[in-house]
């Protein structure tokens, strides 16, 4: 992503997530996926999610372009032991 890109990305605000929250993803190219929110920071600008299955953590701006919506009624989604890596 170029500085242009970013100073164009849509700034998203993340007033409703809180850990532990299903969440859906999509990612500037399209791929669409579900991921349960691992942490937020205070200032509600970065996030780490895991993907349903997986055990790595991906890191995401609020400027990245990747789009990150509750899913409703899907707080405290349990998480899967033994996941594998994506």
């Amino acid at each position: 992503m170029t500085m242009n890109d970013l100073a164009n990305a849509p700034v998203q605000h993340w007033d409703r997530l809180r850990a532990g929250d299903l969440v859906s993803v999509r990612t500037p190219r399209g791929v669409s996926f579900h991921a349960v929110l691992d942490e937020i920071d205070a200032e509600r600008r970065f996030l780490w999610i895991r993907r349903r299955g997986c055990s790595e953590r991906k890191l995401i701006h609020h400027l990245d372009g990747i789009r990150v919506l509750p899913l409703d009624g899907a707080a405290g989604f349990t998480r899967v032991k033994n996941q594998r890596k994506c």
